[in-house]
């Protein structure tokens, strides 16, 4: 059995490997029997927040129903689940944000995975440059030291002189550094 659902309809996926993902609707189109579509909702109830409501869910609801080979959600399981619905000022609230923290983590996300990609980058063109001999890095490899004694002996030197700073060093205002 199919149904068409108009932009801004909350979905709930009912069955399989996906059962308990919702989401909102941003076209027409149609759905099957594989999909529960919250079409009449009562006056008080943000989209939005019972979708982040029913995303908080979804593992619950696994554990629930996975008692067969294959997990099945009904309208019996959905509508009886207990739903906390504050008012509706509160729910836009808690809807604004979760929207506005989650868009911050996805920015943030896509920017060090962009960062990552450019290391990524970075460090192939680098060794093909090492290998091809566009890069001589012979000088900097003899200036090495020969052995790992002479390196840690380095980093004792340093951690020993850190240990002496004066007390007023540290309680001096730290300098701005521009980005």
């Amino acid at each position: 059995m199919s149904r068409i659902i108009f932009p801004g309809t909350l979905l709930l996926t009912n069955s399989g490997a996906t059962l308990g993902v919702p989401k909102i609707t941003h076209i027409q189109g149609c759905i099957n029997d594989g999909v529960a579509a919250f079409l009449r909702m009562r006056p008080g109830v943000i989209h939005e927040y019972l979708y982040y409501y029913w995303s908080s869910q979804t593992k619950h609801l696994h554990a629930w129903v996975n008692l067969g080979a294959q997990p099945n959600l009904n309208t019996q399981i959905i509508g009886g689940w207990p739903v906390l619905l504050p008012t509706c000022d509160e729910q836009q609230q808690i809807a604004d944000f979760l929207t506005s923290e989650l868009a911050q983590i996805a920015f943030s996300s896509r920017r060090l995975s962009d960062e990552i990609s450019l290391m990524q980058e970075y460090r192939t063109r680098l060794i093909a440059d090492i290998v091809t001999g566009k890069l001589d890095v012979r000088e900097s490899a003899a200036a090495l030291p020969d052995d790992l004694e002479a390196v840690e002996s380095d980093a004792e030197e340093l951690l020993d002189s850190d240990e002496t700073t004066d007390d007023a060093e540290l309680d001096a205002e730290p300098e701005e550094i521009e980005a």
